[in-house]
């Protein structure tokens, strides 16, 4: 259908989009009119562009995610807004933790319009890219646009254009960051509804699992269900990654234990509370041979390991309180993470 002229294909953020010409848009209708099809007249009025799917046990509506009261008032009040005035609902800015549920919320919000969901990942984008899904997204979607922070100069001057509150659009833009801080105010203006998620806590995270759980048809006991969100550190992103694991681990009859994931864990270098060897050695470092508090790039340089990984590892430890930011000097270690070593490492 391509080389016909009926079809066309974008590539979006590393992605091929396919949608109808205009050409096709004309020979769809004609099809409706047609009696003696050889196939369903619904295949002439499917939607073209990308419908988002939520991943087993995910939900599918606003009212079926757990926890974040907050955010789920605030989009709710703008969807309500833009089904009363007619209008599309305002630009939204989302942001907090990688993993925390950014694109899954922006997915639910497209099934709650009916319009199609445009992704794209501004550290991977180009300019012909993001011009091509902001032509597309006028024809009434969501233009999800992830990892905001990361886009280059050029592309956040060109969303400054695309997104004037002067100009009229058609479709709902919903940027993703987990650093808002770095965002221009002109560009944070271009989306005058901030959705601040908050972590989950411990028992949010357990019912997320069970939740995710029984999505996937994965059988668990009430044991493996707290240990997964416990190794998880209750990120959304990290329980479905453990769900996969846990996976294996059944034979489909019985439920998965605790006993069995706790078994897992170990076997594959992690403690019940999800530290792994990596963090155990930014904590080795920090004990032993920093001689001090040491910043990111000291510790990427040491370890060998990418900056923005030892970021995350950095902020899994100071969760569970085994390090602290000493602000520009960089980390440190706390008593409570050399206790950690003295009593698991040895």
């Amino acid at each position: 259908m391509e080389n016909s002229g009926l079809v066309e294909r974008k590539r979006l953020g590393g992605k091929g989009i396919y949608r109808r010409t205009e050409l096709g848009v004309i020979a769809a209708q004609e099809l409706l009119l047609m009696d003696n099809l050889g196939f369903p007249k619904s295949i002439a009025v499917e939607q073209t562009m990308v419908q988002w799917e939520p991943e087993p046990g995910a939900p599918s509506e606003l009212g079926d995610l757990i926890g974040q009261e907050s955010a789920k008032y605030m989009i709710r009040k703008n969807l309500d807004w833009a089904k009363r005035s007619g209008e599309f609902p305002a630009g939204m800015l989302i942001y907090g933790p990688s993993g925390i549920g950014k694109t899954m919320i922006a997915g639910i919000i497209s099934l709650e319009l009916g319009i199609p969901f445009i992704p794209l990942s501004m550290a991977d984008t180009n300019y012909v890219e993001l011009s091509d899904a902001v032509e597309m997204a006028q024809e009434g979607a969501v233009l999800f646009l992830d990892e905001l922070q990361a886009a280059p100069k050029k592309l956040k001057d060109s969303l400054l254009v695309a997104l004037d509150p002067s100009k009229s659009r058609d479709f709902v833009a919903i940027a993703a960051t987990t650093d808002p801080g770095t965002l221009s105010l002109p560009l944070r203006r271009r989306f005058p509804i901030e959705i601040p998620l908050a972590e989950y806590n411990l028992d949010e995270a357990e019912a997320l699992t069970r939740s995710r759980a029984d999505g996937m048809g994965l059988m668990l006991d009430a044991g493996a269900s707290f240990a997964i969100a416990r190794a998880a550190r209750s990120n959304p992103a990290k329980i479905a990654k453990l769900l996969m694991e846990t996976q294996m681990l059944g034979d489909g009859v019985a439920p998965v234990a605790a006993d069995e994931f706790h078994t897992h864990l170990r076997l594959t270098g992690r403690d019940p509370r999800g530290i792994d060897t990596n963090e155990v050695e930014i904590l080795v470092f920090l004990r032993d041979e920093a001689m001090g508090p040491a910043g990111i790039t000291k510790l990427s340089e040491a370890l060998g390991l990418d900056t923005k990984f030892i970021s995350e590892k950095l902020r899994n430890l100071r969760r569970e309180g085994l390090v602290q930011n000493m602000g520009r000097s960089g980390h440190a270690i706390t008593n409570l993470g050399r206790n950690y070593l003295a009593d698991n490492c040895h």
